[in-house]
């Protein structure tokens, strides 16, 4: 299990002394969203992944472009999504086979029985744009919270669940 170690109330450091242990540790829920984030893509993706966002989006740059204009398209609460398309080579012409897609509510790509065919796939990548992800700290700003999610992006969880849906498993997703 992943552990988020907070300030200890002992010491007042970030770090428990060796005579007494800290008893603050708790379960991390999200990599992603309890620190700030300072991966690069080039030094996570792997060129099958790179080669198929250069295709689509020209870079991880115009990908998260998209990611943040789909999300700020959201009417209402919503999630925008990366996904990978498992059935996209055994279309004819083969289909790019990640897409950028958004579901309302708490609906996910995974859910074949409630979500539009066109949204369905293996999420890669999340985005909330539920105003209880951003109305604190942007108010009713969604666009600015997009410009600022984009710094906690972890492009080494986007390629680990990328490799996870390739070879068709599905484990807790980071996105």
């Amino acid at each position: 299990m992943l552990t988020r170690r907070c300030r200890c109330r002992t010491t007042g450091t970030s770090r428990p002394s060796a005579t007494r242990p800290c008893s603050c540790t708790t379960p991390a829920t999200s990599a992603i969203m309890t620190t700030y984030n300072t991966s690069r893509p080039a030094d996570h993706l792997k060129p099958e992944l790179a080669g198929h966002i250069a295709a689509a989006w020209g870079s991880p740059t115009g990908l998260l472009d998209a990611l943040r204009a789909a999300g700020a398209s959201v009417f209402g609460s919503g999630w925008a999504w990366l996904v990978y398309l498992p059935d996209a080579a055994a279309q004819t012409p083969p289909a790019a086979p990640l897409a950028i897609v958004t579901t309302p509510n708490q609906d996910n790509p995974l859910m074949a029985a409630h979500v539009a065919r066109a949204s369905r796939g293996v999420p890669l990548l999340g985005v909330d744009v539920w105003e209880h992800a951003y109305y604190l700290r942007y108010r009713n700003l969604r666009t600015t919270y997009l410009a600022q999610w984009v710094s906690l992006v972890d492009w080494a969880m986007v390629q680990r669940n990328y490799d996870l849906a390739v070879a068709g498993a599905i484990d807790s997703l980071y996105c």
